[in-house]
């Protein structure tokens, strides 16, 4: 067993800041996949959705945003070999600066790239850079991360296990009894919520032990939601907590200079909380959810969206249409119908254009991260773009969606007539036009 000793502050925290550039990595090599998303051909064809108040960005062209991905993603690279060179240390943390605004400035551009993940990252990087003791910053981080993750987890989903109990054949090794999934996703909440306390247990096994079944649930979760999660917290633990010789905090004294650091991690706890601060169901309305890092919208839900207007004495009729998944949370397939003059649905393969317009490219959809296809703002940003390229006489515009295997969708909004009633959508709401808590 390694000591504390062996284990020095120092390797720790080169090995926190090489972890850092390495996510760095990932993030702009999978954002690679998909340049369009972030350059002005991709917001011309509407394959973008620009972060709510900062469509004023600039952006770069689909070649130029690749080979600026490709920079940083070399320069991630880099800053993971200059992170274990001897007296390099001090300017690796600080290379972290440039690549945390350009993650921030890609991030800003698309929200469909929005993910916890991504949310947790930028978090425990800005910890990093603005704290002095960067290894019990990290310790702290990871505490708070996993407390406000299981205070947003206190709902019906979480709570009844609908959200496990929804997956079709149950959980891989824990098979599909409603009670044993009812068991494991209050284990889930619990594990959450009271476990980062058993860090700081004098018992070093109740350490050890509640360390041990976090590393094992982010191994078996990778298996389920996919492995993004996994990469990022299964290292941080490992370098800033393992072996827990002692307990957490232990011998810590706030210093001055840290404070800072402990301010950025409260206002972002904080934030945290707003989404229980609303009157409505976070689950399908995401006011506020997307300032949390803790939870977003549950992945396993179905949407069902469909907008009609005319133009020039022409009937069209779109519709968006996401299945409950049947195997996981993610295995399900967008569809992008048009109809025109009430005749039958087609499936949209390619862009649709009106004179010379694009009006909708399916991809705005297909390449939706999970957790953000029944944000309602994803629809008013189509609507509103809807209404600005083509200027219907009128139009009307539905959003329903299901979670976790409900029988009956629940109606978001319901928006009819000229584009000049379109309302906005507020972030933090409230947004009038979304249903109340009777309606969901």
């Amino acid at each position: 067993m390694l000591t504390s000793d062996q284990l020095t502050d120092e390797v720790r925290t080169r090995g926190l800041v090489a972890w850092a550039y390495l996510y760095f990595l990932f993030s702009f090599r999978w954002w690679l996949e998909d340049p369009l998303s972030f350059s002005v051909e991709g917001l011309r064809g509407l394959q973008s959705v620009p972060l709510w108040f900062f469509d004023w960005l600039p952006r770069l062209g689909a070649e130029g945003v690749s080979v600026t991905l490709e920079f940083f993603t070399l320069l991630s690279l880099g800053g993971v070999l200059l992170a274990y060179r001897e007296k390099s240390l001090l300017w690796s943390v600080r290379m972290l600066c440039p690549l945390l605004l350009a993650k921030l400035y890609f991030y800003a551009l698309d929200l469909r790239m929005f993910t916890t993940f991504h949310h947790m990252h930028l978090l425990l990087v800005v910890a990093l850079l603005v704290s002095k003791n960067k290894i019990v910053i990290v310790q702290a981080s990871l505490f708070g991360i996993y407390i406000v993750s299981g205070l947003g987890k206190l709902n019906e989903s979480w709570l009844s296990g609908a959200y496990f109990q929804s997956l079709s054949g149950g959980l891989p090794l824990f098979g599909d009894s409603p009670t044993w999934l009812w068991v494991l996703s209050l284990a889930v909440v619990g594990l959450e919520l009271f476990g980062p306390w058993f860090w700081l247990a004098s018992n070093r096994k109740l350490r050890c032990g509640a360390l041990a079944l976090f590393i094992l649930f982010h191994g078996y979760s990778g298996f389920i939601v996919g492995f993004q999660y996994t990469l990022l917290m299964l290292p941080v633990l490992i370098l800033a907590l393992f072996p827990m010789e002692q307990p957490l905090f232990q011998g810590y004294t706030l210093q001055r200079r840290e404070i800072p650091a402990y301010l950025v991690l409260s206002f972002s706890f904080l934030a945290c909380l707003t989404p229980m601060l609303t009157v409505k169901d976070v689950r399908y309305t995401g006011e506020r959810r997307y300032f949390s890092i803790s939870n977003m919208f549950d992945a396993n839900r179905s949407v069902e969206f469909e907008v009609s207007f005319f133009k020039q004495s022409q009937a069209y009729r779109l519709r968006v249409l996401r299945p409950l998944p049947q195997t996981g949370f993610y295995d399900a397939q967008t569809s992008v119908l048009l109809s025109q003059n009430n005749g039958p649905f087609t499936n949209l393969t390619h862009d649709w254009e009106i004179g010379g317009q694009v009006v909708l490219s399916p991809d705005l959809f297909r390449r939706c991260h999970v957790r953000i296809i029944g944000d309602p703002y994803l629809y008013i940003y189509y609507l509103r773009e809807l209404c600005r390229r083509v200027e219907p006489d009128r139009f009307e515009a539905t959003l329903k969606t299901r979670l976790n295997g409900e029988s009956i969708p629940h109606t978001i909004f319901h928006l009819s007539g000229a584009c000049s009633g379109l309302p906005d959508y507020s972030p933090w709401g409230p947004n009038e036009w979304i249903a109340d808590e009777a309606d969901l």
